[in-house]
């Protein structure tokens, strides 16, 4: 097979050929010549040449109804096989109609508890992803407050006016977690730090449209290892997205590649504190400079870090400065149902002033129902969420947030120094809070994903496997501060079982899934799975699979 430089060299051959031809053949050869350079040029971009063509010959070969059917059926195939392994020997959903004089009180919650037993249970700390547990009694605390709001609105804060007061003051409270002036900054409450991001997108873009009219392809500049809901946004909204780099050895964003990315269609910078899939937070001091001096916005997803940064430095950690206090820095988003310790459905975005929030609302007054306007992109918001995190901020104080964010950082350090002294396995860049990602030193002969298989073998850890490198990612949190100790003890034991047996998970395992993923030239496709596996997920089984 030939290499891209063969084929480069062969390129150089047509052109020195080309000087000794006649001046009409020349320009024939010419015409061809810079045909065939550009298609190089092309391929040879973004993953390579050979994948390139791979993923060109799929994509020919799609445009052709038959294949488009076939490979379609075998996705769907595919997916539904994937499903029916994942949910093997777990109870499947099987009302199809109201029953129909309703069940009693006790037979449906009898039900619930049922399913809810196969549910992961968050406080035994074998998941490192998902679900942040303070304690039995704060979350008895939160569901109490969160349940004295469940029928409220917060769609009409003229109707709710303790809706609005909570939101008022968790935007306040946050900004001024944040070094922000909490009487200039203002903000929303979100249901996740998706819609923070998808709210922050849609703001800056709409801000540039109004900045500058004939501006038709906006864009945005993020780091390739920002949340992929900065991706579903750009989806959403029509932004282009311009990716900068992640340093190899620092994982942090690669600050020297940002300006020559800005334009005139940027409408605004995402940097991440700290990034979720390696727990880096970006040199946002020196990204708020390049912003703020081409006047482009500057949005810090803090989704994770946002309730926890503040009181790592607080505890006297050397931690890179990520909020206001860079002029720059126009946002931040942060969630509450995270390191904030409240219900699921809680995340605040917070701007530097309303210059910037009043591109985010949404009205419309052509409707015959009324003036329509909604702040946030939901519109009907349930008052439990929001009820609930201004509760847990509340109770927990500073006091609070400084003692749990105290065990859990001394609990992240132990985890990080104890891989550390792991012969086989190294850190991912020099993470500063409670996220840890790991891999295989380059002269081991281990794969990480045979590790991960082996954790779940040994005592049923659920870690998070990732790629881009291939890494393992673990978030600590409250509830893994009693079994910290048993994972380092497993993890070694993990390793050793993977060294003694090689092959042991090499063909079902995670690893054989990413080698096959790693296998197809074209993402389309692998997206085109994930949907067909996600459609699977959501319905009901075949009655055949239920007799």
């Amino acid at each position: 097979m030939e290499t891209t430089n063969q084929i480069y060299s062969k390129l150089t051959q047509l052109v020195q050929s080309f000087s000794k031809e006649s001046h009409l053949r020349k320009l024939e050869h010419f015409i061809v010549l810079i045909a065939l350079i550009k298609m190089y040029q092309s391929l040879n971009k973004n993953g390579g040449f050979f994948k390139n063509c791979g993923k060109m010959l799929i994509r020919l070969l799609k445009k052709s109804s038959a294949i488009s059917q076939k490979l379609t059926k075998e996705l769907q195939t595919e997916a539904a096989k994937t499903v029916k392994q994942q949910f093997e020997g777990k109870p499947p959903p099987k009302f199809t109609q109201l029953p129909p004089s309703g069940l009693s009180e006790e037979e449906v919650l009898e039900i619930m508890k049922e399913r809810k037993a196969f549910d992961l249970d968050p406080t035994k700390g074998k998941c490192w992803a998902y679900v942040y547990d303070h304690s039995h009694k704060h979350t008895e605390f939160v569901t109490k407050a969160h349940n004295l709001f469940i029928h409220t609105n917060a769609l009409n804060p003229m109707k709710f006016i303790s809706l609005r007061n909570f939101e008022i003051e968790i935007v306040a409270m946050t900004a001024k977690m944040m070094n922000g002036d909490p009487h200039k900054c203002v903000g929303s409450v979100t249901s996740g730090g998706s819609e923070s991001l998808l709210l922050a997108v849609k703001t800056y873009r709409d801000r540039l449209y109004k900045i500058n009219p004939e501006i038709t392809e906006p864009e945005l500049i993020m780091c390739v290892s920002g949340h992929p809901a900065i991706n579903k946004a750009s989806h959403y909204y029509g932004v282009k997205i311009v990716y900068v780099d992640s340093d190899p050895n620092t994982f942090e964003m690669r600050v020297d590649q940002i300006k020559q990315k800005i334009n005139k269609n940027t409408c605004c910078i995402i940097a991440s504190a700290p990034s979720y899939p390696h727990g880096i937070v970006d040199p946002i001091d020196q990204i708020s400079i390049i912003a703020e001096r081409a006047n482009i916005p500057l949005h810090v997803d803090s989704a994770i870090g946002g309730f926890m940064l503040p009181f790592i430095e607080k505890l006297g950690y050397k931690i890179p400065q990520f909020d206001f206090r860079n002029n720059g820095v126009t946002s931040i988003s942060a969630d509450v149902h995270k390191y904030g310790y409240s219900a699921k459905g809680a995340s605040v975005l917070v701007f530097k002033d309303s210059e910037y929030r009043l591109n985010q609302f949404y009205s419309y007054t052509g409707w015959p129902g009324g003036i329509y306007i909604s702040p946030t992109t939901l519109g009907t918001r349930g008052g439990g969420p929001l009820a609930g995190a201004w509760a847990s901020m509340m109770v927990l104080g500073q006091d609070g947030f400084m003692d749990v964010t105290k065990k859990i950082i001394d609990g992240a350090n132990y985890i990080r120094d104890e891989i550390r002294k792991i012969e086989e396995l190294e850190i991912l860049g020099n993470p500063v809070t409670t996220i840890i990602a790991f891999r295989v030193k380059k002269n081991q002969e281990i794969n990480i994903y045979h590790i991960s298989d082996a954790l779940k073998d040994i005592n049923d850890w659920q870690v998070e496997n990732q790629r881009f490198p291939e890494c393992i990612h673990i978030s600590f949190m409250p509830q893994h501060l009693q079994i910290k100790e048993q994972f380092i003890i497993d993890l070694k034991k993990a390793i050793n079982i993977v060294k003694e047996n090689p092959k042991k998970y090499a063909k079902d395992g995670t690893a054989a899934m990413y080698g096959m993923m790693g296998m197809v030239p074209d993402e389309e496709v692998l997206e085109e799975f994930m949907a067909h596996f996600m459609d699977s997920v959501y319905r009901l089984p075949s009655e055949k699979a239920n007799s």
